[in-house]
């Protein structure tokens, strides 16, 4: 039976057995797993066109095995639905946007990345992706990793490539300063050594993450035991609706737009470190230039592979 305030009443009766209970159940309330929680807490109010306006609560299970979770809440404290990162400590920063263009708004995360000595500077990130029904599929669940060879190298950065609102949001993502100060920056990708640099200037819903400096936030982040993931990229002429619900960076007008037309008709393939997938490098056929997009900032540079890796 369905009763007042979000409360089922259930019986189970057999005379055979004797037994005669009742149960009472209530929703899965925030109070039920709070006492597991870390001290590094935190809640903010957001819009999920499946879910209307909910909590967002990221926090870190203090176990044995502590691993960073977030949960959606209604006013009251249900739980709506939960999820977990599997790899890092705790959280540094969440986000929730539509990274993948699908009128669904996503939710990605960086977190401690002291858990792997191979790593410096930035974070891990998990990525989580909003389906049609309003789950959300963890990126590192989908696909196979494997190196992608032929584009392996040492780049320089050689061209900023704003999107069509840089100037509306420079201040808070990535300004015009350290967009003149990535130019000529090298980007390493190798089988066992991956080095890249990015704003860390933007915030998410963390009030407390702690920003590496106020003047210039451009960070370098290093890997010596990466993992690539490559992909085909969604052209014009595929078909989305064989692709529902899936992480597959399609291409889009903002990159068209940000990075012009003769530069767009050549990409075929992109790949990512594992560890930073928020940077996405795609690949230009006939070229030895990569596009280097930021989840991060939102904005795109182009790389050239340097003459002696040639």
């Amino acid at each position: 039976m369905f009763q007042e305030h979000d409360r089922i009443e259930a019986g189970v009766k057999c005379d055979q057995l004797d037994i005669d209970m009742c149960y009472q159940f209530r929703p899965y309330h925030f109070s039920d797993i709070s006492v597991a929680l870390n001290d590094d807490l935190f809640s903010a109010t957001v819009y999920l066109e499946t879910w209307g306006e909910v909590n967002l609560i990221s926090a870190t299970i203090d176990d044995n095995h502590s691993y960073p979770v977030f949960y959606l809440t209604d006013e009251e404290g249900n739980i709506l639905y939960e999820d977990s990162c599997v790899n890092g400590l705790s959280f540094l920063d969440i986000f929730v946007e539509d990274l993948n263009q699908d009128g669904r708004q996503d939710i990605w995360a960086i977190l401690s990345n002291t858990i792997d000595a191979g790593l410096q500077g930035g974070g891990l990130v998990s990525v989580f992706y909003q389906t049609g029904d309003g789950r959300f599929c963890h990126l590192s669940q989908i696909g196979d990793y494997y190196a992608p060879n032929r584009y392996f190298g040492e780049y320089r950065v050689t061209r900023f490539c704003p999107a069509e609102n840089y100037e509306d949001i420079s201040e808070t993502v990535l300004t015009s300063e350290e967009a003149e100060q990535m130019i000529g920056k090298k980007v390493v990708i190798q089988r066992e050594l991956f080095v890249t640099c990015d704003s860390e200037r933007r915030r998410g819903i963390r009030e407390d993450r702690k920003l590496p400096a106020e003047e210039c936030m451009i960070t370098e982040y290093r890997d010596t035991h990466p993992e690539y993931h490559c992909e085909s990229v969604l052209t014009d002429g595929n078909n989305k609706e064989e692709y529902p619900d899936m992480y597959m960076i399609s291409m889009n007008e903002r990159l068209r737009e940000a990075i012009g037309e003769e530069y767009y008709e050549k990409i075929n393939d992109v790949f990512y470190n594992e560890l930073f997938p928020w940077q996405q490098f795609y690949t230009l056929e006939g070229e030895d230039k990569l596009i280097m997009h930021s989840m991060l900032t939102g904005q795109n540079f182009i790389l050239e592979k340097e003459e002696m890796d040639k």
